[in-house]
């Protein structure tokens, strides 16, 4: 069943913490054909389920963790970041505060993965008690990147790390698309100019005006 229950999602923008340059998250809510979620005002639990590293809502294994929820009678919701600033975990406070008000009778639980784990690390350490979740697994967290790149390099096939510069390509482009605050073809020309994952991620960070001026300044993962 993990396999064959055919997923739709709907898609739900909410303001994210730097609303005041209209930047906004996407929400993903799963269904089946057949079963039609509640997105506000239900007991049922709310599981937020936070994808790995310039993956998405499609991904088989965050689609199997869907179907399981669905299965087990719980509500699932695939929040789609898209800032490539893994030391930034304001939009994630910002998506647990809203399912918390849209669902206050309901237990919320995060399930993240890879670098979707180490923000929801990261984000229960700056909140600690006054995080709305009553459970949070984060699998396979990275937790330092330059030594996981390096890891990479050493123990692991060639292929492996260039599909790992392609997904923060990936990660770059997700961010100039939907971050107003900043200068686009600036930030694209990085991209094109970078073949390195570190190297991208560093210079990137440079650029960026909320990470110059926010809490998490020279926080790497």
């Amino acid at each position: 069943f993990l396999w064959d229950d055919r997923l739709e999602f709907e898609e739900e923008e909410i303001p994210s913490f730097d609303a005041a340059e209209n930047n906004t998250q996407k929400i993903h809510w799963a269904s089946t054909p057949d079963t039609k979620t509640e997105t506000k005002d239900s007991p049922l639990p709310v599981i937020v389920i936070v994808h790995g590293f310039g993956d998405n809502q499609y991904h088989p294994y965050i689609q199997r963790i869907c179907r399981s929820c669905l299965h087990s009678g719980w509500r699932a919701v695939v929040w789609s970041y898209w800032r490539f600033d893994f030391g930034e975990t304001r939009d994630l406070e910002a998506v647990l505060a809203f399912m918390q008000r849209r669902n206050s009778l309901a237990p919320i639980i995060a399930i993240a993965y890879s670098a979707g784990g180490h923000l929801l690390l990261k984000y229960l350490r700056a909140m600690g008690k006054k995080t709305p979740l009553v459970a949070a697994i984060s699998c396979s967290g990275c937790f330092d990147l330059p030594y996981t790149i390096e890891n990479i390099k050493t123990n692991e096939n060639d292929s492996y790390h260039l599909y790992l510069n392609q997904q923060a390509k990936v990660c770059a482009q997700r961010h100039i698309i939907n971050d107003n605050a900043i200068d686009r073809f600036q930030m694209a020309r990085i991209v094109r100019e970078s073949s390195d994952c570190q190297r991208l991620h560093d210079k990137f960070l440079h650029h960026l005006p909320s990470h110059r001026h926010s809490h998490t300044k020279n926080v790497s993962w």
